[in-house]
């Protein structure tokens, strides 16, 4: 027969045994935690080798002319061949000319894709709309860039130092402006038949080569007024 003390001594290791099995009893796996997506704006990339040095190789900046239905336009060709993810270009233009003064900025820039070792292209034509057709001075030139710039997956993004090279185009001249200066007379009052007369003489610039004229630049004009008598108008006329 079992006594009162055995009985509780027998209650209290049977709740022992029964915590210590819910403690060992295996438990369902948790769910995984949810694995962050990178976003669809972000390009991560990885990297086998260190990426050579940026370099730069034929830049240019080429200056001319076009007149597009009226409209009178400067053109800037730019470009150049490198070596990187990255590019940039800047354009400074400066137009010149009798009473013209135009200067400005044209910027672009340009990503590419991660091989090392391929030469990329980087081309632009810009188009600067100008007053007239004539007795102006376009010129410009250009500062190129390029570089690397990795996204890495843990550690921060990384950029190299940047290639730079400047080239300048040829200054392009347009044609001098032809002014039309016609000797003009004005009749004064009193009815004596005399008036004045105005006389504009110019000067330019011949290039002669081996006894011909290869090119005129005009210089400058100078008008003078004078009177005169209804004799020798008539012998003007």
């Amino acid at each position: 027969m079992i006594s009162q003390r055995s009985a509780q001594l027998l209650s209290a290791g049977l709740g022992l045994c029964l915590a210590l099995a819910c403690r060992d009893a295996p438990t369902a796996p948790a769910p995984p935690a949810a694995q962050p997506r990178p976003s669809a704006d972000i390009a991560i990339d990885t990297v086998d080798e260190f990426p050579p040095e940026p370099r730069i190789l034929n830049p240019y900046t080429q200056i001319g002319y076009v007149d597009q239905g009226g409209r009178h336009l400067a053109e800037y060709r730019v470009g150049m061949e490198y070596i990187g993810n990255k590019a940039s270009m800047s354009t400074e233009y400066v137009i010149t000319g009798d009473g013209v003064s135009m200067r400005d900025k044209i910027y672009n820039e340009q990503d590419s894709y991660y091989d090392f070792h391929l030469w990329k292209h980087f081309d632009r034509v810009y188009y600067v709309e100008v007053p007239r057709s004539c007795g102006l001075e376009l010129g410009g030139g250009t500062q190129h860039q390029a570089w690397w710039f990795l996204y890495v997956r843990i550690m921060p993004d990384w950029k190299s130092i940047r290639a730079a090279a400047t080239s300048y185009g040829t200054p392009y001249h347009l044609e001098p402006c032809e002014e039309e200066h016609q000797p003009t007379t004005t009749t004064s009052g009193g009815g004596n038949g005399g008036g004045y007369i105005t006389i504009t003489t110019c000067w330019y610039w011949a290039t002669i080569v081996k006894g011909l004229i290869v090119a005129i630049e005009f210089d400058y004009c100078e008008s003078s007024t004078i009177p005169i008598d209804e004799a020798m108008l008539n012998n003007m006329t």
